[in-house]
């Protein structure tokens, strides 16, 4: 072994176990647990109602399941609809924005980024993004029961026209334990 690096090995493995060390996962907070209510496996069926993006109303279905992943920090959702289109979803609490966060990808292409709060009287996760500069959407996620979740897509332009509505009702099928 070459004795030059020597000292460049020995740092490089200090860094690896100083960082293993640190690396304890973090408890659950209690704003984390709201997130809870998303695990297990699920069917869903929506409705993408006729809106000037949506020129014919729309019917479709899915299946998808929910677990907690990275120390429990994050709760994945991972499903497919009918029509063979899948998608990834993460979600977690942000304790520094003071808020939810939620990214959505799908085989499509399409994303979202979106941000929002737990509104505890409504029992509902409620979601408020910009799509572009000109457009404003909101979204719910309500957990009707403990094996219902009513949910909600609406984008509008800067004059409130409805571009997009969606809404549907995802129904658990399985728990997963926490």
């Amino acid at each position: 072994m070459n004795p030059r690096l020597v000292p460049i090995l020995a740092v490089i493995c200090f860094t690896v176990l100083a960082s293993a060390a640190e690396q304890k996962t973090k408890p659950v907070s209690p704003e984390q647990k709201v997130l809870d209510q998303f695990l297990g496996d699920w069917r869903q069926s929506f409705t993408i109602f006729k809106t000037q993006w949506t020129p014919k109303e729309k019917r479709g279905t899915g299946t998808f399941s929910t677990t907690r992943i990275l120390g429990g920090q994050f709760v994945q959702e991972a499903g497919e609809k009918a029509d063979g289109n899948s998608h990834l979803t993460l979600y977690t609490y942000d304790e520094k924005q003071k808020a939810y966060r939620m990214w959505y990808f799908s085989s499509t292409g399409s994303g979202s980024d979106v941000a929002g709060q737990w509104d505890a009287a409504t029992k509902s996760l409620v979601w408020k993004f910009d799509v572009g500069t000109q457009f404003k959407g909101t979204g719910t996620h309500r957990f009707a029961n403990d094996d219902t979740v009513e949910f909600s897509t609406v984008i509008k332009d800067g004059s409130g026209e409805l571009l997009f509505h969606r809404a549907g009702k995802s129904t658990r099928v399985k728990k997963t334990r926490k």
